[in-house]
């Protein structure tokens, strides 16, 4: 939002996920409705990602997940959104093997 990211003048942000890597450091994901990052206001760039070392101050790192699912057949769908990102952690618990993410069907440009 315009509060943590004052550059942006849109309050485009999202189903925010946070966690703490094993170097200490914050990481933001969250669902993207920012017009211009990834291209343009387009949902199909629906994932970014910021870090921080002391939660407060924020790097944003941009576009970090689209709406292509490719599946291990090596089919692929579309999806019009992917957001509420969620991550799966390694047996150590600190380590993210995987992202999902609820989706919504229908044309991305829309």
């Amino acid at each position: 939002n315009t509060t943590l990211f004052p550059q942006w003048v849109y309050p485009g942000v999202e189903d925010q996920y946070i966690y703490q890597d094993g170097d200490g450091y914050f990481h933001f994901l969250f669902h993207n409705m920012i017009p211009g990052i990834g291209g343009g206001h387009n949902e199909y760039f629906s994932g970014a990602h910021a870090a921080s070392m002391d939660g407060y101050d924020w790097t944003f790192f941009g576009y970090s997940w689209d709406n292509n699912v490719t599946y291990d057949d090596g089919t692929y769908h579309i999806f019009k959104t992917t957001e509420r990102p969620h991550l799966i952690f390694d047996k150590d618990g600190i380590t993210p093997i995987a992202l999902t993410n609820g989706a919504e069907q229908g044309d991305p440009n829309q």
